[in-house]
């Protein structure tokens, strides 16, 4: 998150000073927050030694600053919408960093309350078997730390899988990507996810005054699931050969279950009157709105699922140890 911060002030420092009549390389050269010290005067010596842009100064860190971002600055340059561009890129990333901030808060408990399961159920279960204090320290020490890591594992391996799925399949789009937005809740959360990502990407290209086509096309590089970019691609292609509108496309190939949402309603009473950019950010908000709401069902259900399995496991545990009790009895 401290690079983001870092880029949000980098980029609102940057409009504040354009805006005020100091030239480009000039406001490159002030003092960030690190990295951007070091990125800001590389920059100026692009643009003062080779005559570059902005746009051709941030192509020197592709890791940093990304390609979406590199080409909004230059239509904003192209423009003269370079300030309003700025001002929207930081705009968005403070936006990414409240959902982080959210995320991770919704999280917390989730995770406390399933690591604290995972080291009290085979405790609960060495007392009950009558194992006693001494048996739990040694025997129990591997299965709680593989049950505190499996959460990682999981995420970590369903990352990679889906990048070794994509790399195989002929577009990009693996067939866990569409799995994944048909499971219940979570499905729905990724797809508002990506919408939101979508929808404002493609309002700042429309409002730095980019082609529809290329607008589309930006707006499909910021989405995360493969499925959902690889259909808006499809939309910005079915866009230049048919000369139709956003909403048009979209009813083709945007996700079957939001094909009868208010996402294409609300689009296409914005691109009737005109205001395509501005209604675009509207359902970004939305999105985004739909998409907390979602996580915060989902940060609801966790807890109350562990404890639910911590209530069986327990019960369970209870009536084997009254089993053995029982059968050692009668055997006397």
């Amino acid at each position: 998150m401290g690079n983001l911060k870092a880029k949000i002030n980098f980029y609102r420092s940057m409009a504040t000073m354009i805006d005020a009549g100091v030239p480009v390389a000039k406001a490159l050269r002030h003092n960030y927050q690190a990295p951007f010290t070091r990125v800001g005067h590389a920059m100026a010596d692009e643009i003062e030694e080779q005559g570059g842009s902005l746009a051709d100064g941030a192509a020197l860190f592709p890791r940093i600053i990304e390609p979406y971002e590199r080409r909004l600055i230059n239509a904003g340059e192209f423009t003269g919408h370079l300030e309003t561009i700025l001002i929207s890129l930081a705009e968005r990333h403070e936006k990414t960093l409240q959902s982080k901030k959210k995320i991770i808060g919704q999280l917390i408990y989730p995770l406390f309350l399933y690591h604290f399961a995972a080291m009290a159920i085979p405790m609960i279960k060495a007392l009950i078997s009558g194992g006693g204090i001494k048996g739990i320290t040694g025997s129990l020490a591997i299965p709680i730390l593989i049950a505190w890591a499996m959460p990682y594992l999981i995420y970590f391996g369903g990352k990679a899988l889906l990048r070794i799925s994509a790399s195989m399949s002929e577009n990009g789009v693996s067939m866990f990507d569409s799995f994944l937005l048909y499971m219940p809740i979570v499905g729905g959360l990724i797809r508002k996810l990506n919408y939101t990502r979508f929808f404002d990407a493609f309002s700042m290209a429309a409002n730095a005054g980019m082609r529809m086509t290329d607008s589309v096309s930006l707006g499909a590089s910021v989405c995360k699931n493969n499925f959902i970019k690889n259909s808006f691609k499809r939309s910005a292609e079915y866009i230049e050969e048919n000369n139709c509108p956003l909403y048009g496309a979209l009813s083709h190939f945007i996700f079957p279950r939001d094909r009868d949402s208010v996402i294409l309603t609300m689009l296409e009473t914005g691109e009737m009157t005109g205001k395509t950019a501005e209604v675009a950010a509207k359902i970004s908000s939305q999105c985004e709105e739909e998409a907390d709401y979602a996580m915060g069902i989902v940060a609801n259900l966790v807890p109350k699922i562990i404890y639910i399995c911590i209530v069986i496991y327990i019960a369970f545990a209870i009536l084997g140890a009254w089993e053995k009790m029982a059968s050692r009895m009668t055997s006397i």
